[in-house]
């Protein structure tokens, strides 16, 4: 359990701190836990240093969100626009998809920094512009993708980093063809 006393100046030093911990194995939940408590907080950090302003981010979507599986399809579908025959056709609707998800959807961000990657869920706010939260640290990039996708997340980029075209593809049978119709 997270030790709910624990203070630092700034973030920048609580990040500084965390990253020494963590290079040297040892508990760094407690300062996680300050961090993450006042998104507002990592998010001045975030401008303030430049952290995660790079090009290391992918979006970051889930299964039931890309195939609206807690909503009716139709409402968002044409049926003629559903009953796909070909795996070239159900990609297509699947990168479509994913592409429309983006414009306001969330992406995490990463960098390298002292041999660790720090990371961070970033959101679109508007004009309030991005918003930082979830920071955490890990060994690597290939780390985090990992947890990411334990926790059952779709990582897309210009294509699904996380799923390939197969997973896609039974994802898209699963969870419409074979829901909606019988073919």
């Amino acid at each position: 359990m997270p030790n709910k006393t624990i203070s630092y100046g700034s973030v920048n030093e609580a990040i500084d701190d965390a990253v020494a911990k963590y290079k040297n194995n040892e508990s760094i939940d407690d300062i996680l836990y300050w961090i993450n408590q006042d998104t507002d907080l990592l998010t001045g950090w975030a401008y303030d240093t430049d952290t995660f302003f790079n090009d290391d981010w992918v979006f970051l979507t889930s299964e039931a969100e890309l195939f609206l599986t807690h909503e009716n399809i139709f409402d968002y579908f044409e049926e003629k626009q559903l009953v796909l025959k070909t795996d070239a056709e159900i990609l297509g609707f699947v990168a479509r998809q994913a592409n429309s998800l983006f414009d306001d959807g969330y992406a995490v961000h990463f960098q390298s920094v002292d041999e660790v990657f720090l990371t961070a869920t970033c959101e679109m706010c508007g004009q309030a512009g991005v918003h930082f939260s979830d920071f955490n640290i890990c060994n690597s990039k290939e780390e985090y993708f990992k947890s990411l996708i334990n926790k059952g997340c779709m990582l897309w980029l210009d294509h699904f980093l996380s799923h390939s075209n197969d997973d896609l593809i039974s994802m898209f049978k699963k969870n419409i063809t074979d829901k909606y119709f019988d073919i």
